[in-house]
This record gives structure tokens, C-alpha cells and sequence, in this order.
């Protein structure tokens, strides 16, 4: 076989060939046929001797090498590509094949050519004639052509198509299509370029794909940094708010004076209450410290509203009882001070206050517009005829309010949870002093451990003060013996009282209407010669008559004239009857003699001194208003009013048909509206309500059973009057004999007491067990002292009930049998004749 030159050798043979002359030899592929069937056998014969075999070796080097051009400088220059030079355009001879190179970088072995010396010179000589023909473009396209480099380029050698060896018919030689060296290179570089440019172009878009994990995951860590760094802003915002902001001025309490906000604290640290002071100023004005003329010297902490309010906050504690007392100056005319606390839910319920219509209990189920708080009618106004400016919270809160404020009160209005008061002058209830002094809204808020001990370090004490023997005695003679009352046959009838001023005197000083008389006048009780001209006259009837005691009907703030004018300044409307009880049971104080007796009164701001009991406001015969009369009671109770006078048993007249009532709830049942087609079922529910003018059976049985337990029994209409049933007498007796047995004796015992300590008589359930939830919404029962509870039954034709029990051990009063405290007795039977109550034992007790 010929032997192989190397690269190296071949360039180097190259540059000598190119420094003879100028003529470049090249190398072109050609197509021959052989069609001598010994050329592959001639070819193995001249690689064995003689001179041509190496010729024909040297031809096939050459052949398969490059020529390079011998124009070095010009090859060193910067190549230039002329990107019109195309394969395509190379192939359909724009390009030519003039200086044309071979592409060809691997010197493969080819088959040996088999064609002769001669034959091969000739060849040669033709082609350095083409090549020197063409030279001079040549050169301009050579120069052009970059150095070429060591990489290798595969390039399919020429490939040799034969027939069948065994036959060696023929043997054909395909040449490949021309590649000239400005074909090659120049589309090498274009397609070189392509694909730089295409890589250049991707490879970003590669990586921002590649990338688009890490940048989700970036974005992600960034909005929750974001939102992180937003919750810290915003929390420390409301930490700032509630906790730097709010200062603990004193013990347990603490306010934010930018919000306004004032917490109450028990000695757990628990919070107890939540109030929002100064609701009627602009959330946008900024407090500042009081000047020094403005403070006072009592250790008050002064802040101010500029040119709105002025606020005072002050602290007293003892006997572990702390009080707050919060103080608003209002600085401008129509700026009214306003405060509201939470009530019902984590912030407990409200009691007290007064009488209201539907009489709620707790106050937060129902609803009160903010209105002046005096005394009026239920039904025409928002309140009753006895009040205290005193409310207290089964949480251990408890409010009361000065006597001398112009007070307003509302109790969840505009669809708001809160107990609000506020400080205003009007045109009636509170006239505006002539000074110009504008409102001033000045309460305490008082905490303790809980309610029961609250109420009773609040409870005004040492009521025996003052008191005769004689009045003592008539204090039990209430409590022990039933009171007879003449019962009108219509509310027209009642006790002569003043009503509710009529238009033509409306702005008439002193004057108001009086039943049929068109004008009456009001007498001046601040006058000093009014009292014993009073006394006098009601001293000659007390002697005409023998009449032991009087009972005051005063009616309320709302009858007086619109601008009443007195010898003396008067706080508030209300302050009338409390300056005319003190004329009637003091005498005046002219030497007109001993004060007149008295019995009770219609209406009170201010617990009267004993023995006068405080009487129940006139109900209709009617279930609502027997359903009422225990919140009232209640209520009436814990805000100071010991000693109780309920109304008749049976109401205290009649309306004119029970049918009218039906649309009251528990009032009468939709069987009552029927025709009478069971009339012996029907004839003790509504024999003498008729032409007889008594209650009905049902009603004045359950009326019975409750004023049993209550202070004092009053009758307008006898058990005997129901002559056509004799049940009805019975059963008066056996209440009769249960009251001397067990229910005087508590009475007289807890009357004791509640003269020298201020606790009621009738108390709420709370009142047994203050921290039991349950106690605190028990609108239907109530407890004589702390020895008895009473669960009576209140609608109609009711024979079971729901009863719930304090902590303790109780005595069934209808079966005698024992039954554990602190749980509800469902569907507990009540028949027609009983009633439930339940006698406390002592724990230890067992049968």
C-alpha cells in the first residue's frame, strides 16, 4: 500500500512548491470510469516497482491534500465574508469554481487511481493552465480566505459504486459535488454566525426560563416579607394605641386618651368593663394637658378638647371598694358629653335604672331612645315613676350618676350594645341656669369583687336612723297584715292625681290640668309659707275622718307645667316630690306640729325614709301585667327601694274586654277568642269578668300565689267575691296559713335587716350566687332574703315550667322532697292550686 503523508509534510511541500513560481497547482475531484476489469489489480502492480507507481502515489497525495495560497500576507488580513456567497448560490455557479479549494480536512486513504503517468501529467498541466488563467481573481478571492485551522472536518470521501466483484463487469466511481474553498469556508462562517447568533439570541430566554423557579420563589419571599413587615407596622400601630397610649392613671383602670378608650381591670387583671368617653367629639381633635388655672387640687388628672371639653378623672378606694369618678365640662353650646359602656356578652348585663316599658331584665334586652331621665307614664314615655340614677353590672361594675347632672340616658339605641349617658338642658326637664353654665356630666364607676358585695358596700345604710318605735310597728303591720283598698271600677276612678299638662298651659307658670278642672295650680313647696298651709289642711281631714296615714300621689315630672317657677332653683322636676315628702313628713318645719303619717308614694328619685313604702305602678288585669310585676320588683330593689308596695291582686282595674289584650304576649291564648263551645271548661277562666267587674278566675288565682311572698297583699276584690266558686276561698285560705307560717317571719327578719344594711327583701338570684351565669338571666323567679325562692306560674293555663336552682340544698315546697342547687328542673309540674317555692337547708341535709 502507498505510504501516508502526514499534514505537516504536505504543507510544507506546499510552501515549497508556492516559492518556485507564481502558479498555484490545484486540486479538483474528478469522475473517471475505469472500464478495465485489471484496474484494481494494475493498482497493486504499481505500488510494487518502477518509477510511475510513485508518480501515481504522488498524484493521489496531491489529490487528497489542499493547496493553500502563496500569497501569505494577504491571507493574514481580517477575513471578510461576502454573505452574498451562499452554498445555494455556490451550487448554482454565482460562485464559480474559479480558485476554488477542496474542503476536505481529513486525508483519508482513497482507492489508488489506476489511470496512467501520462495521463496524470496531462491533467496537471491542464489544471495549472486554468489555475494561471484565472489567477488574478483567484488571488482577490484567496486573500480573502482565513488561515484554516486544525479542527477537522468529516467530508465523504469519493465513493466507489462497483458491481459484482465475482464478475468484474464494471466498477464506477462517483466524485461528490465541488466544494471550492470559497464555497466551503464561507458557508462554514455563515452557518457559524447563524448559530452564534441563534445561541445568542436563546440562550437568554434558556436561562430566564431556567431562572423563572428561583424568580417565583423571590417574588413569593418578597410579598411575604411585605405582608410580615405590614402586620408588624399595623400591630405595633395597635399596641401603640392600646397600650403605650393608654396609661394607668390609677389602680386597675386605664385610658387611652387619644381614643378615648377607659378599661376597667378586676384584681385578676381581667377586664371588666369597656367605655368610650366623649363619643360626641370630633375623632380628628387632639387632647392636651389642662393649664394650670383649669386643674384642680384634689389630685384630679385634668385633659382638655380645645374649645369642646374639659375631662377631670379622679380615684377613691376603700374598704375594698374603688371608685373613678369621671367629671365632663362641656366648653361649647351644643356640645353635650357623652358616655356609653358595653353591655350584655363578655361585658356582662346591666341592672337598675328604673321602671321602663316592657320592663327588661337584664336593661340590654330592651331598648331605650336617648331621653331626658325623669319620671313619666309608661306607655306615654320612655320612663317609669320610680328611678335611680344607679346601674350595676353582673361583672362587679356599678354606675351612679349625680344628682345635680342633667341627665340622659338610652340603652341600645341605633341598634348598639351600650348603656349611654349623657349630659344636656332642654326646654323642660332641664332649663339652662340663667348664669349660662353649660351642662356638666359628672358619675362614678365603682368595681368590687363582685356584685353581691358591690351592691352591698353601695347600699345606703343605717335606714333605722331617726326612726320612732311607732313607725317600726307600722312597717311590720304592712309586712304581716293584708291591706283592703276600694278598687275603681276605671282607671277615671282612681286616686285623684294631677295629669299630664294640657296645651293652653303649657308655658304658663304654676298652671297645669287637673282631671276636669281646666286650670290648677301647683303649689310652691320652696316657699316657706306653702308647707304649713298644706299641713293645716290636711290635718283637719285626718281629724274629720280618723284617717291614720296618707298615701301620696304625686304623679311625675311630666305633669308638671313646661316652666314651672319656684321660690327656690329646682335640680330637675323630680326634685318637687322629694322636697313635698320631706314638707308632709317633717311638718314643714313652721311649729305646725308633728309631721303627718304616711303610708306610701306614687313616685320617688330618692328612697324616702321609713316607714313609707314605695308603691308599684297601676296595672291593668291583665298576663302582661302580671308578668311584670317581678323584674319591677326587682328592680326597684337593688337601686334602694326596700320596701315595696305591690298593686291589688288582680291588677288594679279592669279593662274593657280580655279579648282586647290578646295581642299582648302570654296574655290570653288563641282559645279565648273562640265561641264558647267548652263552656265548662271555660267558665272558671271567665265567670265575673263580666257584669260581676272581677278578674278572671285563672288570673286572680296566679296573682294571689305571687303577692303571697311579696311585702304586702293587697286586695281590691276579695277571694269571696267569686262566690259561685268556693275554690277560690279555699285556696285563699291555705296561701293565708303559708304566709303566717313561713313567709312573715323571713319577712320581718329581712325587714330587719334591710334597716340597718339597705338589702331588699325580694331579691334577684345573682344576689344568692353572684358568679353563677345562670342567675343572671332569671327573669321569673326571685328569693325572700336568702331562705326562699319562688317560681310562680305567669301565663295562662300553664301547668309546668322551667325552675332553676342557686348552689345549695333545697326543700321542695309542693312534694317535700330535696333537690341539689345549681341546675335547671325541666317541665317541673305546677298545678292550678300549687305554687313552686323552695326553702333552703343546710348543705348537710340528708333524709
Amino acid at each position: 500500500m502507498p505510504s501516508k503523508k502526514t499534514r505537516k509534510d504536505e504543507e510544507q511541500r506546499l510552501m515549497e512548491d508556492s516559492s518556485v513560481g507564481d502558479k498555484q497547482p490545484t486540486v479538483v475531484p474528478t469522475l473517471q470510469t475505469q472500464k478495465s476489469p485489471n484496474s484494481v489489480g494494475n493498482s497493486g502492480s504499481m505500488a510494487s516497482g518502477g518509477d510511475k507507481p510513485a508518480v501515481s502515489q504522488l498524484a493521489l497525495n496531491r489529490r487528497n491534500s489542499i493547496s493553500l495560497p502563496n500569497v501569505l500576507d494577504a491571507m493574514m488580513e481580517p477575513p471578510e465574508y461576502e454573505p452574498q456567497l451562499t452554498p445555494e448560490r455556490q451550487r448554482s455557479g454565482l460562485g464559480g469554481d474559479v480558485g476554488g479549494y477542496d474542503t476536505s480536512d481529513t486525508f483519508s486513504d482513497g482507492v489508488a487511481s489506476t489511470a496512467t503517468d501520462d495521463e496524470e501529467e496531462e491533467e496537471e498541466r491542464r489544471r495549472r493552465g486554468m489555475a494561471t488563467k484565472e489567477e488574478g481573481g483567484r488571488r482577490s478571492a484567496s486573500a480573502k480566505v482565513p488561515v484554516r485551522t486544525a479542527r477537522k472536518k468529516s467530508v465523504m470521501p469519493m465513493v466507489h459504486r462497483q458491481g459484482d466483484l465475482s464478475t468484474h463487469d464494471s466498477q464506477e466511481t462517483i466524485e461528490m459535488p465541488d466544494q471550492s474553498p470559497d464555497h466551503s469556508i464561507t458557508s462554514i462562517n455563515s452557518i457559524s454566525s447563524l448559530l452564534k447568533e441563534k445561541l445568542v439570541m436563546s440562550f437568554p430566554r434558556v436561562l430566564k426560563n431556567r431562572r423563572k423557579p428561583k424568580e417565583y420563589k423571590l417574588q413569593s419571599f418578597v410579598a411575604m416579607l411585605f405582608l410580615t413587615i405590614s402586620f408588624l407596622v399595623g400591630f405595633a400601630h395597635v399596641f401603640y394605641h392600646q397600650q403605650v397610649l393608654q396609661r394607668a392613671y390609677f389602680d386597675r383602670i386605664r385610658f387611652n386618651k387619644e381614643e378615648r378608650l377607659v378599661r376597667v381591670f378586676d384584681s385578676e387583671s381581667g377586664l371588666i368593663a369597656l367605655g368610650y368617653l366623649g363619643v360626641q367629639l370630633p375623632d380628628t381633635d387632639r387632647v392636651f394637658h389642662c393649664l394650670p388655672n383649669d386643674q384642680k387640687s384634689d389630685g384630679s388628672v385634668c385633659m382638655e378638647w380645645l374649645n369642646h371639653a374639659r375631662l377631670y378623672l379622679n380615684y377613691r378606694e376603700s374598704a375594698g371598694l374603688r371608685c373613678y369618678h369621671i367629671t365632663w365640662l362641656s366648653l361649647e353650646p351644643g356640645d353635650f358629653p357623652t358616655d356609653c359602656y358595653e353591655d350584655g356578652g363578655d361585658f356582662g348585663h346591666w341592672y337598675g335604672g328604673g321602671r321602663t316599658l316592657g320592663m327588661a331584665w337584664p336593661v340590654e334586652l330592651g331598648r331605650v331612645e336617648m331621653s331626658a331621665f325623669i319620671t313619666g307614664h309608661v306607655g306615654r314615655h320612655r320612663w317609669g315613676s320610680v328611678l335611680k340614677r344607679y346601674f350595676i353590672n353582673s361583672r362587679g361594675v356599678a354606675i351612679a350618676v349625680d344628682h345635680h347632672t342633667p341627665l340622659y340616658v338610652s340603652i341600645n339605641d341605633d341598634e348598639k350594645t351600650r348603656l349611654c349617658l349623657q349630659a344636656r338642658y332642654d326646654d323642660y326637664a332641664y332649663i339652662q341656669p340663667s348664669s349660662g353654665r353649660l351642662p356638666v356630666l359628672n358619675y362614678s364607676v365603682c368595681t368590687s369583687s363582685n356584685m353581691k358585695q358591690l351592691h352591698s358596700s353601695l347600699s345606703e345604710k343605717s335606714l333605722w336612723d331617726g326612726l320612732k318605735r311607732s313607725d317600726v310597728e307600722v312597717v311590720h303591720s304592712l309586712l304581716t297584715e293584708p291591706v283592703w283598698q276600694i278598687a275603681p271600677l276605671s282607671p277615671a276612678l282612681l286616686t285623684e292625681q294631677v295629669t299630664e299638662r294640657g296645651p293652653k298651659h303649657r308655658k304658663v307658670p304654676a298652671l297645669t290640668s287637673y282631671k276636669s278642672v281646666a286650670s290648677a295650680g301647683m303649689i310652691d313647696i320652696t316657699n316657706n309659707r306653702s308647707s304649713p298651709w298644706l299641713l293645716a289642711m290636711l290635718n283637719q281631714l285626718r281629724q274629720k275622718y280618723h284617717i291614720d296615714s296618707f298615701y301620696l300621689d304625686m304623679g311625675t315630672a311630666h305633669d308638671m307645667p313646661q316652666y314651672y317657677q319656684m321660690e327656690r332653683n329646682l335640680t330637675n322636676p323630680d326634685h318637687y316630690k322629694q322636697l313635698f315628702t320631706a314638707a308632709i313628713l317633717s311638718g314643714g318645719g313652721s311649729g305646725a306640729g308633728d309631721g303627718l303619717s304616711v303610708l306610701g308614694v306614687s313616685g320617688a328619685v330618692a328612697r324616702p325614709p321609713a316607714p313609707v313604702f314605695v308603691s308599684l305602678p297601676s296595672l291593668p288585669s291583665t298576663w302582661e301585667s302580671l308578668q311584670v310585676i317581678i323584674p319591677t320588683v326587682l328592680t326597684y330593689g337593688i337601686i334602694g327601694y326596700p320596701f315595696l308596695l305591690p298593686g291589688p291582686v288582680g291588677g288594679d282595674y279592669l279593662i274593657e274586654s280580655p279579648f282586647q289584650d290578646s295581642r299582648i304576649k302570654g296574655n290570653l291564648t288563641a282559645e279565648f277568642s273562640l265561641p264558647d263551645t267548652n263552656v265548662e271548661q271555660n267558665s272558671f277562666l271567665l265567670s265575673g269578668a263580666g257584669s260581676a267587674g272581677l278578674p278572671i278566675k285563672e288570673l286572680y288565682v296566679r296573682w294571689l300565689q305571687l303577692a303571697t311572698f311579696l311585702p304586702v297583699i293587697r286586695y281590691s276584690h276579695l277571694p269571696s267575691d267569686y262566690a259561685d266558686d268556693p275554690d277560690v276561698l279555699e285556696l285563699a285560705k291555705v296561701l293565708t296559713s303559708l304566709r303566717q307560717k313561713i313567709i312573715n317571719p323571713l319577712m320581718k327578719k329581712y325587714a330587719q335587716e334591710a334597716l340597718d344594711s339597705g338589702e331588699p327583701l325580694i331579691r334577684p338570684l345573682w344576689m344568692l350566687d353572684p358568679n353563677d351565669s345562670a342567675c343572671h338571666l332569671v327573669v321569673d323567679e326571685f328569693s325572700v332574703g336568702e331562705e326562699l325562692i319562688v317560681a310562680p306560674i305567669l301565663s295562662p293555663q300553664t301547668h309546668e315550667r322551667e325552675v332553676y336552682l342557686p348552689t345549695g340544698v333545697w326543700k321542695d315546697g309542693i312534694d317535700g322532697s330535696l333537690r341539689k342547687g345549681s341546675r335547671w328542673i325541666h317541665n317541673y309540674k305546677v298545678p292550678l292550686e300549687k305554687i313552686a317555692y323552695f326553702l333552703k337547708m343546710p348543705d348537710n341535709t340528708r333524709f
